[in-house]
């Protein structure tokens, strides 16, 4: 038996353990009398098809588009939520997802489904799009005094003050 015909009998074999063998006799008849430019068009079909719903899971939007999703209508607004929101990706806007659910809460939005910091991400845009420009320059410079639970951490075991990094 060559290489291709022991690969065919492997992946019949297969073919079988899957679906069981008067199924596979039954779609092997159905294809039978189908042209084989038939069948490989089929195929491409389906490969094409597999590869574009794979290209669309990974497309990620970008900040910008999710700014504009959430409709601000000044443009000023518009950029500050885009400010924050990088701020957000790069955790330095509620590093941490106790931190957003907290943030949620206290603007009465149900936190029970939410897993991650990621999939939080437009639900806080959504928040953040109606606050005024105030609030938002407001947040803005909150971030920028907030500190995380490990550099506080960090500075307490290296005996550094809270803001400085000189010791005390």
């Amino acid at each position: 038996m060559n290489r291709n015909q022991s690969l065919l009998d492997l992946e019949l074999r297969l073919l079988i353990a899957r679906y069981g063998k008067t199924e596979v006799a039954k779609a092997l008849s159905g294809i039978g009398s189908t042209d084989l430019t038939a069948i490989k068009a089929g195929v491409e079909d389906y490969e094409d098809g597999a590869k574009r719903s794979k290209a669309q899971r990974r497309t990620e939007k970008s900040i910008e588009e999710m700014v504009r999703e959430v409709n601000p209508l000044n443009p000023d607004v518009a950029h500050l939520l885009e400010k924050l929101a990088r701020a957000y990706e790069n955790k330095e806007f509620l590093p941490e997802l106790r931190e957003v659910k907290r943030f949620l809460e206290a603007r009465d939005i149900p936190t029970l489904k939410i897993r991650s910091r990621r999939n939080a991400f437009p639900i806080v845009l959504q928040v953040l799009a109606p606050c005024s420009i105030d609030e938002l320059r407001k947040l803005d410079e909150e971030k920028r005094g907030s500190r995380s639970d490990l550099g506080i951490i960090t500075d307490q075991i290296l005996g550094r003050s809270n803001n400085s990094g000189r010791r005390t």
